[in-house]
């Protein structure tokens, strides 16, 4: 069963010649991954298509990150984000990703987003793996708003928002 996996401390690295991308509908739902997503997910795509996007969330992947990424999709707002997932193995992989999303013309909704995804930088993994690790910790021992509390007083503190966070790590150069 696709909830079971559990977590080993192995990971997989990205390569960055190859595109990754995933369609999801409008609550998440996998309606189209590409191979190489896939092949690092180390599912078949008849065990990924259908599932809720939030499968591959890595148990040290704060929801915290996953807030703002909706938050900002939902306001149909392009959003960037570095995630941690895992694999169908409990192994893990970073990826960069860059959200897009898909309006219906006539309700003017949204009908769909896209995950265009890319390799992160190794301080990037290192960096936010601690940062992730510490909201988690929050997150588990009292509630996801204290975790945002503390997540906009690290902000605050290195005097940046949410974007500019994200973009203080991301990759441009390996972008597809």
């Amino acid at each position: 069963m696709i909830d079971d996996v559990k977590s080993i401390d192995e990971e997989i690295h990205v390569k960055s010649d190859l595109p990754i991308m995933v369609k999801t509908d409008s609550k998440g739902i996998i309606e189209y991954a590409n191979e190489y997503f896939i092949t690092l997910s180390g599912y078949d795509i008849g065990e990924i298509i259908g599932k809720d996007i939030g499968i591959l969330k890595h148990p040290n992947m704060p929801d915290t990150v996953f807030n703002h990424i909706w938050e900002n999709l939902l306001k149909k707002r392009n959003t960037k984000a570095i995630i941690k997932n895992i694999s169908k193995n409990g192994s893990y992989f970073w990826l960069q990703a860059k959200f897009d999303f898909k309006v219906n013309q006539n309700t003017r909704e949204i009908e769909s987003f896209y995950a265009y995804y890319s390799p992160v930088s190794e301080k990037a993994r290192v960096d936010l793996g601690k940062l992730y690790d510490i909201i988690s910790k929050i997150e588990k021992h009292t509630d996801t708003d204290i975790a945002e509390s503390y997540f906009a007083g690290y902000l605050e503190e290195n005097s940046q928002d949410y974007s500019s966070f994200v973009d203080s790590f991301y990759q441009y150069e390996t972008q597809h």
